[in-house]
């Protein structure tokens, strides 16, 4: 399993709402395209100092694949989780 998302990606700085938007259905297109299922969430900052990001939780995804979606949407890390289900952060650059 995999949480990923298309916002913020190898940016220091918060992207623009509409670009991050735009960012995140490209993903959901080709999560789709992949024939992947998913659910759609937020990822939220319980202390509420970051704004939240549109996220998808996709459960039968490999670690490749995984890496694979994050590298291409430019994302610094992943989390992900294997047979086991315990999450770990996967750093990608």
């Amino acid at each position: 399993m995999a949480v990923k998302t298309a916002f913020g990606r190898l940016e220091v700085e918060l992207s623009s709402d509409a670009k991050n938007l735009s960012l995140q259905q490209a993903l959901i297109k080709r999560v789709k395209a992949l024939n992947l299922s998913f659910i759609e969430g937020v990822g939220e900052d319980i202390e509420g100092l970051w704004p939240g990001e549109a996220s998808l939780y996709i459960p039968a995804i490999s670690l490749v694949l995984a890496k694979q979606l994050g590298t291409e949407f430019e994302q610094n890390a992943i989390v992900y989780g294997g047979a086991d289900a315990i999450p770990s952060l996967v750093v990608l650059r």
